[in-house]
C-alpha cells in the first residue's frame, strides 16, 4: 500500500515538472508555484492540505487601509476633527446654530417682503378708484386749517359789530369760524356724492359770507369811517374770506381719501418692517459666514497634514456647514 502511494506521488511530481517546464515564468511569484504544489496532497487520500501563506509573507506587500481624513465622506471628516478637540465641536455647534438663525431670519425677511408687496398692491388698487386725489391727507388738512385760521380776523371784525365785551366777541368769532369750517367740509364731502346738496351748501356759504360782510360794514361805520371806506373794507374782508374757504376746499378736494390714506400707511409700515427684516437677515448671514470661516480655517491645517485634497475637502465642509445639497 505504501509503495503504491509513493509511486503515485512520483508520477504527479513528474507531471508538474513537465507543466512548469512548458509554462514561461514571468516573475518570482511564478517560480514559487511548483514548490507549493509539491507539498500538496490529494484530498482523496484523507490528508489535510497545509494552509496557504498570506501574500505579504511571500514577498507581496498587503494593501494598506487609508487612514487619511480626506479619504472619507464630509461627515466622517467633520466627526474625526471634532473628536480631536472639544473646542472644535463647540465651534461646529456655534456655526450650526448661526446657520439656523440666519435661515430663520432669511425666511422672516421673505415673508415680510411678500406682505409688503401685497400691501403696496392693495394701496395702488384703492388709489386707482380716485386717480386725481393723490395729495397727502395730513398735509392738505393742515393747509385747510391754516387757511381757515386766516379768516379769524375777518370773523373778529364781524363779531365786533354785535357788541358785547371781549369774551363775547371772541366767542362769536369762534362760532363764525366753526360755521365756515363746516361749510367748507360740506363742500368737500358732497362734491362727488351729491351735486344737489353741494349746490345748496355753496348757496349757504354765499349767504353766510354776505351776512359777515354786512356785519363788517356795520362795524366799520360804527368806528367812524366813511360809507365808501366801510364798503371797501367789508368787501375786501369778504373776498378774503371766500378765497380762504375756496383754497381750503381745493386742498381737501384733491387730498387722498381716508381709505387710500390708511392703505398707504399700512403699505409704508409693511415696507419698513421688510427693510428691517432684510437688514437683520444680512446681519445674521454675516455672523454665520464668520463662524463658518473660523471653522474652515481651523480644519484646513489638519487637512493639509493628512495629505489630502485640502481645497476641495474644505469646500465640501463649507457646503456641509451651509446646509447646501450635495
Amino acid at each position: 500500500m505504501h509503495g503504491l502511494i509513493e509511486c503515485s506521488l512520483r508520477a504527479r511530481s513528474r507531471e508538474e515538472e513537465r507543466s512548469v517546464a512548458t509554462t514561461p515564468l514571468t516573475g518570482p511569484e511564478e517560480q514559487r508555484r511548483p514548490v507549493t504544489a509539491l507539498h500538496q496532497t490529494s484530498s482523496d487520500q484523507g490528508e489535510d492540505l497545509p494552509p496557504q501563506p498570506p501574500r505579504h509573507a511571500r514577498g507581496v506587500p498587503a494593501p494598506k487601509e487609508s487612514t487619511a481624513m480626506g479619504s472619507g465622506s464630509v461627515d466622517t471628516v467633520v466627526l474625526r476633527f471634532n473628536e480631536d478637540n472639544m473646542a472644535n465641536e463647540e465651534l461646529y455647534e456655534r456655526a450650526g446654530h448661526a446657520r439656523d438663525v440666519a435661515h430663520s431670519a432669511h425666511l422672516n425677511a421673505e415673508r415680510h417682503r411678500v406682505l409688503a408687496k401685497k400691501a403696496r398692491d392693495a394701496w395702488r388698487t384703492v388709489q386707482l378708484e380716485h386717480p386725481e386725489r393723490r395729495a397727502w391727507l395730513p398735509v392738505t388738512f393742515l393747509i385747510a386749517l391754516g387757511l381757515l385760521s386766516l379768516d379769524s380776523w375777518a370773523a373778529y371784525f364781524a363779531a365786533e359789530a354785535l357788541g358785547g365785551d371781549q369774551r363775547v366777541t371772541l366767542l362769536w368769532a369762534a362760532v363764525f369760524l366753526v360755521i365756515l369750517g363746516l361749510l367748507e367740509a360740506g363742500l368737500a364731502w358732497f362734491a362727488e356724492r351729491s351735486r344737489t346738496i353741494f349746490r345748496l351748501v355753496a348757496l349757504g356759504l354765499t349767504a353766510f359770507a354776505v351776512l359777515l360782510a354786512l356785519l363788517r360794514f356795520g362795524f366799520f361805520t360804527g368806528v367812524g369811517t366813511g360809507p365808501i371806506a366801510a364798503i371797501v373794507g367789508a368787501v375786501v374782508f369778504t373776498v378774503c374770506t371766500i378765497l380762504f374757504v375756496v383754497g381750503g376746499f381745493a386742498a381737501v378736494r384733491y387730498a387722498e381719501t381716508l381709505d387710500s390714506w390708511r392703505a398707504r400707511r399700512h403699505a409704508r409700515k409693511a415696507e419698513s418692517k421688510a427693510a428691517t427684516a432684510e437688514v437683520l437677515a444680512a446681519r445674521r448671514a454675516a455672523e454665520r459666514d464668520r463662524r463658518i470661516d473660523a471653522y474652515v480655517g481651523r480644519i484646513r491645517p489638519t487637512l493639509l497634514r493628512e495629505n489630502c485634497n485640502a481645497q476641495a475637502t474644505a469646500a465640501k465642509v463649507r457646503a456641509h456647514l451651509l446646509g447646501e445639497p450635495r
